[in-house]
């Protein structure tokens, strides 16, 4: 052992003798670092003990130094272990000559590295492979690796030494560069090994001597089968194909199929005719196929899962001879794809045996174009099966014919969906029996499409409507579709059994068809179903039949109501205007109620008054209002909606008796123009409470003559709520006296907009109280003119109760137009108020030098801040 070895440079490595290498033991082997070991010389690795060596890791490995295969002997290298071996990299590998490569054992080639093994020249393989027990010990992904040019350089030996899982593996290209030398070498067990890729590959040329080497197609297996290229199965002779297997001919692909020519296939044996199936048939051409049958011994000779197979080209391509001569068993094996695919002579040449045997998707793929072709006969046996029939698309149920419809069974009739009856054409539904027609269930009669019901003759429908549940289960649009005929011709059992819907679905003409005695038996909830536009085209006896019944007449919803032409309105008796509910009266159109005969209004109870309102009050002469009034119980009874409804003409025709009566509420409901045209008699003989209880938006309407009486009424001008007051114009403003104007309270004042304060006069500011001037909201002085500010701040008292808000909001010519002495009056917190606007604009040198004490203390330092040069020298310091 060499002490401290591993801390030793590479030079010093270098200098190591060979005695001294020899002298290293294993534990100074495993410490060598890589770049140690890359300094080794020749010299010293031929002195490296093969126990040592064996030792070092595949770092260790991987840092050797080749220098050409010198250094390491050969016995060196059949030492390695097969990690070592598997740890040498590329470039190493590459650096092995012929001494050295041989000298590697079968398990150490089979540890190298297939990637590394691709790197190696064609010559370093040759002598790498020289050994057959190298070449049968490489891996399969080794063998894949194997260039072309030493696949094609291995001798007969060598090929008979390949394993047959080495040649399961072979490329595209390594098959492909065997000689045909090399493939009769074969055994045949190594033949038949020969598979997947690499048999894909073959050549003609190829191909041939395998079969050969495997002892004969028959004994290929069913992957070579498989694996053979289209064009090697064309190139089969007749003799090969008949030594085909019938798992063989079983394996076949669809690219085989159709690779094989006529002569192939004339060539098979029944027995193996039989046998194509799968993908390959399916491939076949419409030229292959009919040789495939005759081969078979004729189309009734192939097996149900051949027929199914076939494409549905060849399908097409039957004669209908072959249609015919197809069994049972042969259609109901057919997909749906290719009963689709049947030209109608076909279809129309398979036999009642043949459709029989269909099975319900089959029936549902045949085309609705031969359907239609189909004899009675053919479709009779078709459909004799419930689960066919049910089974039938809606576009080849409308093929069938009439005679094939009118054919069906009454039991038949009654399978069919909804949807399918539906789909019956206006002939076909036509072509229905009244047998037919009697055994439809209520949802089937329900499901016949209204164009078609509109089309049935009168004894059709008249079966169909014999059942009431069929009659109660008839679509809105179905009854629609009815002739007038056909409404006419109802029972009243049958009236009576329409459900409302129904009747809401009649139209104008069928309502205007309706009997009087059909009319007269309507339930009340049938009559309120009637729709409103119906209503009003039924003649005044209809109406009249419908309207005897006081249920009747109480069930008429307010659109049908309002749908009565006004000769029915006035041929209603009083009995029967007592019935009419409160809904129906507000229901009323304005010409309706001005329809009105004063008996019949007269003959109104209390509650049915009070509910007549709206545009139809409103249209009422002042003949029937009073009536009206009276039947309420008196002007005080109506309803604030009533009282708004009146007509202008209505409230001025109202007696001051009857206004005295307005409640406070009813006063409040008053519109505009109601109240504009209040006389001055009726507004004179308004209560106080009656006054203010009128609305802002109306008082504000009404004209200046009527404002007097109505201040007069409420008991003085300060009795007028703040709402009054604001709602008042300005002209009414202009008109108050002085008195009137000081009579106002504060929060009257306070309730005035500018446009009211604006109005006022000199003498009217001047007439105002201290109390009143602190009220006025600051936002009005500020749009009042010089003049009204001016009469406000003469009086000294009026000018010092103003509040800062108010001080602020006067303009600077007003603050200018103080005298001094009006100056001096300002309060400090006045003086404080002023905005520096004010101050520097308003307030003259004059008023400066006049400020008292007290008033100069107030000002604030941006007050000050805000005054001119001269103002500043004016300040009475």
């Amino acid at each position: 052992m060499i002490p401290g070895i591993s801390g030793m440079s590479t030079g010093q490595i270098a200098a190591l003798t060979t005695a001294q290498i020899q002298a290293m033991d294993t534990g100074d082997f495993r410490t060598l670092k890589t770049d140690q070991i890359a300094a080794l010389s020749t010299d010293q690795l031929a002195a490296i003990e093969t126990r040592d060596l064996v030792v070092l890791g595949s770092a260790q490995v991987g840092a050797l130094q080749i220098y050409n295969s010198r250094g390491l002997l050969p016995a060196h290298i059949s030492a390695f272990t097969t990690a070592q071996i598997k740890a040498l990299t590329s470039d190493q590998l590459t650096g092995f000559t012929a001494q050295w490569l041989t000298s590697l054992t079968a398990p150490q080639v089979r540890a190298i590295d297939a990637s590394d093994l691709v790197q190696m020249s064609t010559a370093q393989m040759g002598v790498l492979l020289t050994s057959t027990a190298n070449l049968a010990a490489l891996t399969t992904t080794q063998i894949r690796t194997l260039s072309v040019a030493n696949v094609n350089a291995l001798t007969t030996a060598q090929m008979r030494a390949l394993t047959t899982a080495q040649l399961q593996v072979l490329t595209s290209d390594q098959a492909g560069a065997l000689t045909t030398a090399q493939i009769a070498s074969l055994t045949a067990s190594q033949a038949r090994s020969v598979t997947g890729e690499g048999l894909g590959s073959m050549s003609t040329a190829q191909v041939p001597v395998l079969i050969a080497a495997a002892g004969g197609v028959g004994l290929l297996t069913t992957n070579q089968i498989r694996a053979l290229s289209s064009t090697n199965v064309a190139a089969l002779t007749t003799a090969q194909i008949r030594g085909l297997t019938a798992l063989q001919l079983r394996a076949l692909t669809s690219s085989q199929g159709g690779a094989l020519t006529t002569g192939q296939i004339a060539s098979l044996t029944t027995a193996q005719a039989t046998a194509v199936d799968g993908s390959a048939l399916a491939a076949m051409s419409t030229a292959q196929v009919p040789v495939l049958i005759a081969a078979a011994g004729g189309v009734a000779a192939l097996t149900p899962a051949q027929v199914a197979a076939l494409s549905t080209a060849n399908v097409n391509a039957f004669t209908t001879a072959q249609i015919g001569a197809l069994t049972v068993a042969q259609v109901r094996a057919m997909t749906t794809a290719q009963i689709a695919s049947l030209t109608s002579d076909q279809v129309t040449a398979l036999s009642t045996a043949q459709i029989a045997g269909l099975t319900v998707a089959q029936t549902r793929s045949i085309d609705a174009g031969d359907l239609a072709q189909m004899s009675s006969a053919q479709v009779g046996v078709l459909l004799a099966n419930t689960g066919n029939l049910l089974s039938l698309t809606t576009s080849q149920l409308a093929a069938l014919s009439t005679t094939n419809i009118a054919a069906f069974s009454t039991a038949q009739i009654r399978v069919l969906t909804t949807a399918q009856l539906q789909a019956l054409t206006s002939d076909q539904i036509t072509a229905l029996t009244t047998a037919q027609i009697a055994g439809l269930s209520a949802v089937q009669a329900g499901a016949i499409d209204a164009s078609d019901l509109a089309r049935m003759s009168t004894a059709q429908v008249g079966v169909l409507l014999a059942s009431p549940t069929r009659l109660a289960t008839l679509r809105t649009a179905q009854i629609a579709a009815l002739s007038t005929d056909n409404i006419d011709a109802l029972t009243t059992a049958q009236i009576r059994a329409l459900m409302p819907a129904q009747l809401q679905a009649l139209t104008s003409d069928q309502a205007r068809a309706l009997t009087t005695a059909q009319i007269a038996s309507l339930s009340f909830v049938q009559a309120s179903a009637i729709e409103a536009s119906d209503l009003a085209r039924m003649s005044t006896v209809q109406v009249g039949a419908l309207l005897a019944s006081t249920a009747n007449l109480t069930a008429l919803t307010t659109a049908q109501v309002g749908a009565l032409s006004t000769s029915n309105i006035q041929a209603l008796s009083t009995a029967q205007m007592r019935v009419l509910t409160p809904a129906q009266l507000r229901a009323l159109t304005s010409d309706q109620a001005r329809s009105l005969t004063t008996a019949q209004i007269a003959s109104l109870t209390i509650t049915q008054a009070k509910s007549i309102e709206g545009v139809a009050l409103s249209q009422m002469s002042t003949a029937q209002v009073p009536v009206l009034i009276a039947a309420a119980g008196g002007v005080a009874a109506l309803t604030t909606a009533q009282i708004r409804s009146l007509s202008t003409a209505s409230v001025g025709a109202l007696t001051t008796a009857q206004v005295r009566t307005l409640t406070t509420a009813q006063m409040r409901a008053l519109t505009g123009s109601q109240a504009r045209t209040l006389t001055t008699a009726q507004i004179a003989s308004l209560i106080a409470a009656q006054a203010i209880a009128i609305d802002a938006n109306a008082l504000a309407q009404m004209a200046t003559g009527q404002i007097p009486g109505v201040i007069a009424a409420a008991g003085g001008v300060s009795a007028l709520t703040t709402p009054q007051i604001a709602a008042l114009s300005t002209a009414n403003i202009a008109a108050f006296t002085t008195a009137q104007v000081q009579a106002l309270t504060t929060v009257q004042i306070r309730a005035l907009g500018s446009d009211q304060v604006r109005a006022l006069d000199t003498a009217q500011i001047a007439s105002l109280t201290v109390p009143q001037v602190k009220w006025i909201d600051a936002g009005d002085v500020a749009q009042m003119s010089s003049a009204q500010v001016g009469v406000l701040l003469s009086n000294t008292a009026d000018l010092a109760a103003l509040t800062a808000a108010q001080i602020a909001a006067l303009s600077t010519a007003s603050i200018n137009a103080l005298s001094t002495a009006q100056v001096q009056v300002l309060a400090p917190a006045q003086i404080t108020a002023l905005t520096t606007a004010q101050i520097r604009n308003g307030l003259t040198t004059a008023h400066i030098a006049a400020l008292t004490t007290g008033q100069l203390v107030a000002l604030t330092s941006t007050q000050v801040a805000a005054m001119t040069t001269d103002q500043i020298r004016a300040l009475p310091f």
